[in-house]
């Protein structure tokens, strides 16, 4: 099953030869596409007929939302429709959707810190352990 959608990334990632970056408005991808967009983090956003956009996620992804795309082959009047709707949707939220997409590198920042503190205190423990073990294998030849 094929969908019409928006999707918004986070950091940059390649699914077999397609690049994903920054902004791609518009575009029909499979349903499992979507899926492995959804698994990089990206925000992805189903285009309805009637110009709605449903925010899909791994509960949802698969299910027929009203934007899924019958044939690839759509007439020249449809399509440009459909674009000028998407156009005009996408322009409204844009800045509200670069805010989100901020907020979750700023999350998955403070988590990537959080990570390294912890690996350095692991660290620094298994170094003290290492030292109080030398000290004793000395201690104990003496």
């Amino acid at each position: 099953m094929k969908k019409k959608v928006d999707v918004f990334c986070a950091k940059a990632f390649t699914i077999g030869a397609a690049n994903f970056a920054g902004r791609c408005l518009g575009i029909v991808l499979d349903v499992e596409t979507i899926r492995i967009c959804l698994f990089n983090k990206a925000l992805v956003w189903e285009l309805t007929n009637d110009g709605k956009r449903i925010a899909l996620d791994l509960s949802n992804y698969r299910k027929d939302n009203g934007g899924v795309v019958e044939s690839d082959t759509t007439t020249a009047n449809d399509e440009t429709n459909r674009s000028t709707k998407v156009t005009k949707i996408s322009f409204k939220e844009t800045k509200t959707l670069d805010q989100e997409v901020k907020k979750e590198n700023v999350v998955a920042e403070v988590e990537a810190k959080a990570e390294v503190v912890e690996d350095k205190t692991a660290h620094n423990n298994n170094q003290q352990q290492n030292q109080k073990n030398n000290n004793k294998f000395k201690n104990s030849k003496a």
